[in-house]
C-alpha cells in the first residue's frame, strides 16, 4: 500500500490467529517494527518461527511476548516486557479475542466470563498498560470488533455479540477521551472470516453467512488486515472514532 510507515513501532495482540498473522505480515510490508502477543507458552516456538519468517522476508524487527488475557499476572509481566522492548509505541492493534457458539441455556458462567474477560476486559487492561507508551501526538489504536456488535444474527453467539458491542462502545469512548492527546482510536467490524477450520467445523454457520452475503462469500482476511493497517497509518489522519464494517454486504440483507 506504500503508507509511509517505515520505522514505526506496533504492538499487535493475538498475533498467531488467522487475522493476527495477516496484520503482522501487512505491517511488515510497510516497514513497521513489530511486537506481537500470543496466549500460551505452548505456542512459543510457533511465535518464534513467525518472527524469523517476518524478519527474513521483510528485513524488519519482529518479536513476540506471551500474554494470557485471563491472567492478571501474565498481563502485567507481558506489558513490562513490552515496555522494555519498545519504550514508545506508534500503534496498538488489539486483535486478541474469543469466539464460541453456545445456546444461552447451555452457556456456563465460566464460558461467559472467558469471553468477556478476553474480548472487552482484556482490551481495557491492554489500553491501561500501554497508554503511557503511546506516542502523543500521532499515536493510533485499532481494535477488532465484529458486525455482531451492530447486527447480531449468526445464532448461538449472544454472549460474543454482547462482548463485541462493548468493544465498539469502548472504541468510540476512547476516541473522544484520547483526542486532546492527538491519539486516534478506530475499529474494524469484520463479518465471518474465511478459515479452513471454520468451514470444516461449522458448515451450517458458513452456509448461512454465504447465502446472506452480497458477495456470496466469507470475508477475505487480507481485506481486513489491509484496513486495520490503513487506519493505523497517517493516511487515515482525519479518521477517529469510526468502526469500519467489512462483511461483503452481509449486514445489508
Amino acid at each position: 500500500m506504500n503508507l509511509n510507515m517505515s520505522g514505526k513501532r506496533a504492538l499487535v495482540s493475538g498475533g498467531l490467529s488467522t487475522l493476527g498473522r495477516a496484520v503482522v505480515h501487512t505491517l511488515a510490508t510497510e516497514g513497521v517494527e513489530i511486537l506481537f502477543t500470543y496466549r500460551s507458552e505452548g505456542k512459543a516456538e510457533e511465535a518464534r518461527e513467525l518472527c524469523r519468517s517476518i524478519s527474513q522476508s521483510y528485513d524488519v524487527y519482529c518479536n513476540a511476548v506471551c500474554l494470557d488475557f485471563l491472567s492478571a499476572s501474565s498481563i502485567s509481566a507481558a506489558l513490562s516486557e513490552v515496555a522494555a522492548i519498545f519504550p514508545t509505541l506508534d500503534i496498538l492493534i488489539h486483535n486478541a479475542g474469543v469466539f464460541t457458539l453456545n445456546t444461552q441455556s447451555s452457556l456456563t458462567e465460566k464460558q461467559w466470563d472467558e469471553v468477556m474477560d478476553v474480548n472487552i476486559k482484556g482490551f481495557w487492561r491492554l489500553i491501561k498498560g500501554v497508554d503511557p507508551l503511546l506516542k502523543s501526538p500521532h499515536g493510533a489504536v485499532v481494535a477488532v470488533s465484529s458486525i455482531n456488535a451492530e447486527r447480531p444474527g449468526f445464532g448461538l453467539t449472544a454472549h460474543y455479540d454482547a462482548s463485541k458491542g462493548a468493544v465498539s462502545a469502548y472504541i468510540r469512548s476512547l476516541a473522544a477521551e484520547f483526542s486532546p492527546r492527538k491519539i486516534r482510536v478506530n475499529g474494524v467490524a469484520p463479518g465471518l472470516l474465511y478459515r479452513e477450520n471454520l468451514i470444516q467445523e461449522n458448515p451450517s454457520l458458513v452456509d448461512t453467512y454465504v447465502q446472506r452475503s452480497l458477495t456470496s462469500s466469507l470475508v477475505d482476511v487480507q481485506s481486513v488486515s489491509s484496513m486495520v493497517v490503513y487506519l493505523a497509518s497517517s493516511a487515515a489522519s482525519a479518521i477517529t472514532g469510526e468502526i469500519v464494517t467489512i462483511d461483503g454486504g452481509y449486514s445489508l440483507t
